[in-house]
C-alpha cells in the first residue's frame, strides 16, 4: 500500500494522438456565408436599381461600370462562399463539439452560393464580353 492511496488522483487521462481544442469555425463559416449571400444580394439590388435607371435614360459609360462591379463582386462572394466551406468542414470535424448546426448550415450555404456565383459569373463575363464588343464595334 503506497502512503498516498487514500488521495483521489485528479490528473486528466491521457489523450492518444495530438491535442485537439473546440473552435468557434462553425459560426465563422455561417457568418461568412451570410456575408457570401448578403454579397448576392447587393448585386440583385443594383441590378434593378440599374433596370429602373436605364428605363429614364441608358447611359453606356454606366451600365459598362457597374457590369465590370457585379463581377468584382461576384469573384469577391466566390472566395467568401470558398472560405465558408473550408470553415464549416473545419467546424465539422469530430473533435469539435461547437456550433455543429450552424457548420451544417454554413457549409450548405457554402456549396450552393459557389455553384450560384460560378454560374452568374459565366454570364457575367459573357455580358462584359458581349457589351465590349459591341461598344468597340461602334454599336449601340
Amino acid at each position: 500500500m503506497r502512503y498516498d492511496a487514500d488521495y483521489d488522483d485528479y490528473t486528466p487521462p491521457a489523450r492518444r494522438g495530438p491535442v485537439q481544442h473546440p473552435t468557434t469555425m462553425g459560426m465563422i463559416g455561417f457568418i461568412l456565408s451570410i456575408v457570401s449571400l448578403g454579397l448576392l444580394l447587393v448585386v440583385v439590388v443594383l441590378w434593378m436599381a440599374l433596370k429602373q435607371e436605364n428605363q429614364q435614360q441608358e447611359v453606356q459609360q454606366r451600365t459598362r461600370l457597374i457590369l465590370y462591379w457585379f463581377g468584382i463582386l461576384d469573384i469577391v462572394s466566390l472566395f467568401m462562399a470558398l472560405a465558408a466551406i473550408l470553415f464549416s468542414a473545419r467546424g465539422l470535424a469530430p473533435s469539435n463539439p461547437l456550433y455543429r448546426g450552424w457548420s451544417i448550415a454554413g457549409l450548405a450555404l457554402g456549396i450552393l452560393e459557389v455553384i450560384v456565383t460560378i454560374i452568374f459569373g459565366m454570364f457575367m463575363g459573357l455580358a462584359i464580353l458581349c457589351f465590349e464588343l459591341l461598344r468597340n464595334r461602334g454599336g449601340p
